[in-house]
């Protein structure tokens, strides 16, 4: 651990008193050292400052979110002393790690984990301390240990260039110290890839970023992969951290959730939400659906986002979303070709562009809703993609679009019923509408960045699954049981839908435009007259 040892020997001592004087700064330099802070770090195992929770999980990633001056930088940075030691007294920590610390800005580093890192870490391991990071900050812009192990400290400022700042590098830990933005975080997951490295987020979520609130979301919900810990600025008031006066002060100023935010560590997770009433209860475990149950589709068609929804609704009229497909500049013969290939079809032996009725095998619709928009024609004739989804066999049909009310049939569709439960689910296997559901949100108001403003439609951002969801509830979900076989004659028909016919879609439409030409300009006629006189008036 880096402190030297020596056994005193008293009789020598008092032989040669002149020795006194050669061991008082070897032994005061032993003393500091056990006494550095590094050493003398007590972890809280409170329920509402668990510290050592923290440091125990091997969880891949781990949250720290905590209210202002709970302690949260002190807890992170004294991980990452340890991590840089390689002297972790809970887990097995990597031989020479790569560590990236990334925060908003350098100011956010100065006065967050670098405040507390630059006195933990013992002076007497560090190799070299780089250079100074550019502007009026005391921070260096790395420290490596002799060890060979190194941490990098980084800005998110300057969007796309600060962005660049972490490409092509290979870490076993991303420290994010505050709220950074979402390119910085998704580049710095991709820094992890090849190591397997590990992530640790401290911070108080002011800005309530959707990334971030969406891990804790994950770790609320049990998910092994992500750990969260709060700390509570109460408990470090308790502890001696905190003015009891200062947290006075704030409970009397701050509004309710700005007191969440700032002493309990929790983020804004309704604020702005457009499905405030989503959560852990609407997610379910995956089942087999029965073959009664009467089935929907919803397709929101587009080349930058493709997103299919399969629902189907219980004879007690629940419903669940139980399938999804979310593709990004896929064409609109592939998403037939994933439409077919998931509704239960089977491709001919010989053509792998034929799709054949599989019988049972295959689902039944009630109705298969489309974007409205994807029927019309283009200034030049060009047809729609729901047009075109109609010519390769999919039975399509224009869905009902009414934004704010199809926001409000599945806002209720989300509230708990009689029994408990709510009439809307969706299975843990679609993470795409999962997502969406969670960040889906309105603009800020422009004089409050801190509060939505009202009466604002959402921000057309990732919310293709969701305009799915709409359509299905502005179309009717209803239960329809199968008819009585003994009393209904089933007509077994095998359809086919076949990608080899779509090249040659124009020509036919073209065929068929010239045949009703042909027919107008041909002259007809008159019908005959009722009263028997011919056909001249």
């Amino acid at each position: 651990m880096g402190i030297p040892s020596c056994t005193i020997n008293a009789q020598l001592l008092y032989e040669e008193p002149a020795l006194l004087g050669l061991a008082l700064a070897p032994s005061r330099e032993i003393l500091r050292r056990k006494r550095h802070p590094f050493y003398t770090y007590k972890p809280d195992d409170h329920p509402e400052r668990n510290q050592l929770a923290f440091h125990k999980s091997d969880a891949t990633v781990r949250l720290v979110y905590g209210g202002n001056q709970s302690g949260k930088s002190r807890s992170v940075a004294q991980e990452a002393a340890w991590w840089l030691t390689e002297s972790h007294p809970y887990q097995v920590t990597p031989t020479c790690p790569r560590i990236y610390c990334v925060s908003a800005g350098y100011r956010t580093i100065q006065e967050g984990i670098w405040k507390h890192l630059k006195v933990v870490i013992p002076e007497w391991m560090i190799a070299r301390v780089g250079p100074g990071v550019p502007g009026p900050f005391e921070i260096p812009m790395f420290v490596r240990m002799k060890s060979g192990a190194q941490i990098d400290f980084i800005s998110g400022e300057g969007g796309e260039d600060a962005r660049r700042k972490l490409q092509a590098a290979e870490i076993d830990l991303l420290i994010v110290d505050e709220e950074v933005d979402l390119d910085i975080w998704e580049e710095g997951q991709a820094r992890r890839m090849s190591r397997g490295g590990r992530a640790i987020i401290g911070a108080t979520l002011v800005r309530s970023e959707d990334w971030a609130v969406a891990l804790e979301e994950r770790g609320m919900s049990g998910d092994p992969d992500v750990h969260l810990v709060r700390l509570s600025s109460y408990r470090a008031r308790d502890a001696g951290h905190i003015s009891a006066k200062t947290i006075a002060e704030m409970e009397a100023s701050l509004p309710e959730e700005e007191k969440q935010v700032r002493l309990h560590g929790k983020s804004r997770q309704l604020e702005g939400k457009v499905y405030p009433e989503f959560g852990k209860d609407h997610i379910c475990e995956p089942f087999l659906i029965p073959r009664e149950w009467t089935r929907y589709c919803a397709i929101d068609p587009g080349f930058h986002t493709f997103a299919i929804l399969w629902a189907a609704v219980a004879p007690d009229g629940k419903y669940y979303v139980y399938r999804e497909v979310y593709k990004h500049a896929a064409h609109y013969l592939e998403m037939a070709n994933a439409w077919y290939a998931l509704s239960g079809y089977k491709q001919h032996p010989q053509n792998r562009n034929v799709w054949l009725h599989n019988g049972d095998g295959t689902e039944n619709f009630e109705v298969i809703w489309v974007d409205p928009s994807a029927f019309y024609h283009s200034a030049s004739g060009d047809p729609g993609v729901g047009t075109l989804l109609s010519e390769l066999g999919i039975p399509v049909a224009p869905a009902r679009n009414g934004l704010e009310a199809g926001i409000e049939l599945t806002r209720a569709s989300m509230l708990l019923g009689l029994d408990g439960k709510p009439r809307f689910h969706v299975f843990k296997t679609c993470p795409s509408l999962i997502g969406e559901l969670r960040s889906y949100k309105r603009p800020k108001d422009v004089r409050d960045p801190n509060r939505p403003e009202r009466g604002h439609k959402p921000i057309k951002r990732r919310d293709h699954a969701c305009d799915c969801l709409r359509y299905l509830e502005l179309g009717g979900l209803e239960y329809r049981p199968l008819p009585d076989p003994l009393l209904a004659r089933m007509k077994k028909v095998e359809r086919q839908y076949s990608i080899a016919a779509a090249p040659y879609m124009d020509e036919a439409m073209e065929r068929e435009y010239m045949r009703i030409l042909r027919k107008q300009t041909r002259g007809s006629t008159p019908p005959p007259h009722l009263g028997g006189i011919g056909c001249e008036y």
